[in-house]
């Protein structure tokens, strides 16, 4: 029940287990992600990349001059047709796998049954019911809103609303500095538009570490994007066509749009799920254990609505975890080995303990530093902010956390939650062999500065070794 990356990725397991499977989707197979998210934002971020590079291109030896400028509605189309071509490819796994899909919102009733309205059941009516042997919740999650500033659909948005038809204002003011309005932030100053962005905490990016966060603050300064931390929105009015938003300080920020990027409402309320027993948390957050399975018998959930990882590869492998439990097998996640990525530039990506958290659990740390500076490569492509911060356990030597800005951080980030999971250390990490010219190299680097050992990092000059030690 839910087309998004849980729902869909779910369904094809369970058909490759031998399951007959049926998926209802009240929208867009791919959810959120696929079609208001994840793949239209990174399309668009991918736009932003290119303007970048292009106004750069002196610096690349090229010369000439380059005329560049954003043709709004070609932007649209290929945003439109990247993420049809990533749906219908969705669609047709799903076809080829086996699944029957059903168009329409879900309902659960008593028994294991599933109603289903607004869509079409086999038949083609608008109504239908269903049977099944276990059902699997993956209803999702939607943009937060705030009462300071309801949505309109046009003013003030949320991504979703935004992404829906997008366009590229003169000035924007972005509540909310974690992943989402950092991403939008760099994307629109490299569209031109004078960005604010807002954020109530003292720091963006909070609860990541706080050398990201520094990195991150500074690289949104260097794009002309001005900032107010520790600010909180107190109420918006009209003034002409701009919004006039006022914060509790005192301050007012004039724009034509404000985008409202505060994290994710929960869904899961008005489906059946209280009438089965089945219990809420605080945040909303349909309550499971650790096979994934609520309190109604033969009732599972995974993603957003189980509020844990709140992110698509998270809920993605929830939803296999507890197809397989369904299946028969035994299947638990540990997050702490899932990473989080942030696509700005440089990107941003993690996985494990911060130098906090790991400190209120006990352990003390070494850490190991590396700048991205450092390395061939970043030269080469004209990348050089960032570093990795490897955290090390005193006692055992073993990873417990890893912290990247770099650009490629996404792609190698993988590297490090490997070794985590196979419970290597710092220095059998630093010693295992990586491609040159690669930025990967940076983790390798700040692993073996765990010890001391990093070889492009200036070391203090221990002198001459005793005789007995010179081997």
């Amino acid at each position: 029940m839910g087309g998004g990356p849980a729902g869909y990725v779910g369904a094809l397991r369970a058909s490759r287990l031998g399951m007959k499977t049926v998926l209802v989707e009240e929208r867009q197979i791919g959810g959120v992600c696929l079609n208001q998210g994840c793949i239209p934002t990174k399309t668009l971020l991918a736009t932003a990349r290119v303007l970048s590079h292009l106004k750069e291109a002196e610096r690349f030896g090229i010369s000439g001059r380059i005329e560049a400028q954003i043709d709004l509605m070609k932007l649209r189309s290929r945003k439109e047709t990247v993420v049809k071509g990533v749906v219908t490819g969705v669609e047709n796994l799903l076809r080829n796998s086996g699944v029957e899909v059903i168009r329409g919102r879900g309902t659960l009733l008593p028994g294991r049954r599933l109603h289903i309205s607004g869509g079409s059941g086999k038949e083609g009516s608008s109504e239908a019911e269903i049977q099944g042997g276990k059902i699997l919740l993956a209803v999702g999650s939607t943009s937060m809103g705030l009462p300071a500033a309801p949505f309109d659909g046009k003013e003030i948005v949320s991504a979703e609303m935004l992404l829906d038809k997008f366009e590229i204002p003169g000035e924007i003011l972005i509540v909310g500095g974690g992943a989402i309005g950092c991403e939008f932030a760099q994307m629109f100053s490299a569209f031109g538009s004078k960005v604010y962005l807002a954020e109530m905490m003292k720091n963006l990016l909070p609860g990541m570490d706080k050398e990201l966060s520094e990195l991150t603050e500074r690289e949104m300064k260097k794009r002309n994007v001005e900032l107010l931390l520790g600010e909180k929105l107190e109420k918006t009015s009209r003034e002409g066509d701009n919004i006039v938003s006022k914060f509790t300080s005192g301050k007012k920020i004039k724009a034509k749009k404000v985008l409202l990027a505060l994290g994710r409402q929960i869904l899961g309320r008005g489906i059946g799920l209280e009438e089965k027993g089945i219990s809420f948390g605080g945040k909303g957050e349909i309550r499971v254990d650790e096979r994934f399975e609520t309190a109604g018998e033969g009732v599972f959930a995974a993603g957003d609505c189980i509020g844990r990882a709140m992110l698509a590869h998270a809920a993605s492998m929830e939803a296999i975890c507890a197809v397989e439990n369904i299946a028969g097998k035994k299947r638990e996640l540990d997050y702490s080995l899932v990473p989080n990525c942030i696509f700005m530039e440089p990107e941003i990506a993690a996985v494990g303990m911060t130098e906090d958290e790991a400190a209120a659990k006990g352990f003390q740390t070494i850490p190991g530093r590396f700048l991205t500076r450092g390395l061939g490569r970043a030269h080469a492509d004209g990348e050089l902010s960032g570093f990795v911060k490897v955290l090390s356990d005193r006692k055992t030597g073993k990873i417990l956390g890893v912290h990247v800005a770099s650009s490629r951080a996404s792609e190698f980030i993988h590297e490090a939650a490997v070794a985590m999971k196979c419970g290597m250390t710092a220095k059998e990490l630093g010693e295992t062999v990586h491609a040159h010219p690669t930025f990967s190299e940076v983790l390798m680097e700040a692993c073996l500065d765990v010890s001391g050992d990093a070889i492009h990092k200036p070391a203090p000059r221990l002198g001459p070794l005793p005789k007995g030690e010179r081997k």
